[in-house]
């Protein structure tokens, strides 16, 4: 999605802006995606009109050693 992001300007979808930046997978299919994947808290939609991706359902981190993480001095 991030050069969709970047094409739209924005970081919320409506379900019309997503159908014509992916034509070839019918509206009611990509409806149908995004209800299972708000149930599953990969999207949000509040509003049931525009959709963003939860940043909550995915794991935020990094592995760095200690070494990697201290601050110079």
């Amino acid at each position: 999605m991030d050069k969709h992001s970047r094409k739209l300007g924005s970081i919320a979808w409506t379900l019309d802006e997503l159908h014509n930046d992916l034509p070839h997978i019918k509206k009611g299919t990509l409806s149908k995606r995004h209800e299972r994947m708000v149930k599953r808290n990969e999207l949000e939609s509040p509003n049931k009109k525009y959709y963003w991706i939860s940043i909550l359902h995915f794991t935020i981190g990094y592995n760095r050693t200690e070494e990697e993480t201290r601050c110079p001095q």
